[in-house]
This record gives C-alpha cells, structure tokens and sequence, in this order.
C-alpha cells in the first residue's frame, strides 16, 4: 500500500499503482474487443528536456503515463492519467509533456 492507501493490482502481467488504475485497464481491453480502441500501451515513458544556461539541451527527468491507445473513433492518439490525487509535480509535468512533445494527457479520475 503506498501512502495514499491505494492498492497496487496485477492485471495481465502489468503492475499498476491502484485498482482504479487497474479497473481502467480492463475497460481499455473491453473497448478493444469491441473495436473501439487499439494499440493499448501501458505506463508509456517520455523522456523530460530542458535547454540549460550554456544552450544544451539535457535530460531532466522522465514522465510515465498510465496509457496510450488510439481511439478508433475519434481517430486519434491518446494519453491517459488516472489519478486520485492530482499532485503538482504531476501537473508540471503534463504542462512539459505538452510543451515538449504536443500531446494532450487526459486526467480520469
């Protein structure tokens, strides 16, 4: 248990943080049945880049989503984060995440 009680869950060999993580999943792997979503990727990673002083740009960190699918009506790529507490290092980088790669990330709650 983590320190904000969540439960981490084991579902098709794939670890996630909470079983809120875990009951999204499973409704992804419905929708996929059905033909409504494919490509489902769990716990996507996007390396974080900053510019320093000198004008180099460097890695800072590394942002992990809960998943990546695309969404065969609405025809489009999609970032998920399913969250119970919405934390400011989370939203910054989501802010970055859309800075640096254009990608929108959806919060389900």
């Amino acid at each position: 248990m983590n320190k904000y009680r969540a439960k981490k869950c084991r579902v098709d060999g794939f670890c996630f943080d909470s079983k809120r993580e875990a009951a999204h999943y499973m409704d992804l792997r419905l929708l996929e049945k059905a033909g409504k979503v494919n490509g489902i990727q769990v716990h996507p990673r996007f390396d974080l880049h900053a510019h320093g002083a000198d004008g180099v740009k460097r890695k800072i960190g590394q942002a992990v989503l809960d998943f990546s699918y695309w969404d065969c009506e609405r025809k489009e790529r999609r970032f998920v984060d399913v969250k119970g507490m919405d934390l400011p290092l989370s939203k910054w980088k989501r802010t970055h995440l859309e800075a640096q790669y254009g990608i929108k990330v959806e919060i389900v709650r």
